[in-house]
């Protein structure tokens, strides 16, 4: 679910505030150095910088992800244990949705609606982000506790 919101925070930068990858870049290390700093923020804002023959390789990337099954385990596992594990379950189908590139490019243009500018304080969206890890983390961590509970794991 760190990925998504990752993902996410991006897309409305680049699409909706209209930055560049290397404004990106800068706008997610501000967010490092006010606390959020993390393993996957930082190989984002890598990727955010990398280029190839002067050609950004986000660019270059096909716009589909795959998955490897653990977020469809953990969002099984949530539903068996009747637990809420609502972000790690929004972000499995949002890789779903990645991957039906076809489809999701077709809808796109059938129901497309306009893309809102919008100007967003880098504290606004550093108190955004914080948050989100914050509820991401206890859903994860609320649902090992789950399991414990149901399995006696002591």
């Amino acid at each position: 679910a760190e990925m998504q919101l990752l993902a996410e925070l991006v897309y409305l930068l680049k699409h909706h505030a209209h930055l560049e990858y290397p404004a990106i870049a800068d706008v997610l290390t501000e967010l490092g150095e006010r606390g959020a700093q993390s393993y996957l923020l930082e190989i984002t804002i890598n990727i955010l910088r990398a280029t190839e023959c002067e050609t950004y390789l986000l660019d270059t990337i096909l716009d589909k992800s795959g998955n490897k099954g653990t977020g469809g385990w953990s969002t099984v596992a949530a539903a068996e244990y009747g637990y809420p594990a609502s972000m790690i379950a929004t972000a499995l189908f949002a890789r779903y949705t990645s991957a039906r590139k076809t489809e999701r490019v077709a809808r796109e243009a059938q129901y497309s609606l306009p893309r809102r500018n919008f100007e967003a304080s880098t504290e606004a969206l550093f108190g955004a982000y914080q948050i989100s890890r914050i509820v991401n983390h206890h859903q994860g961590f609320q649902l090992i506790n789950e399991a414990n509970t149901r399995h006696d794991w002591g």
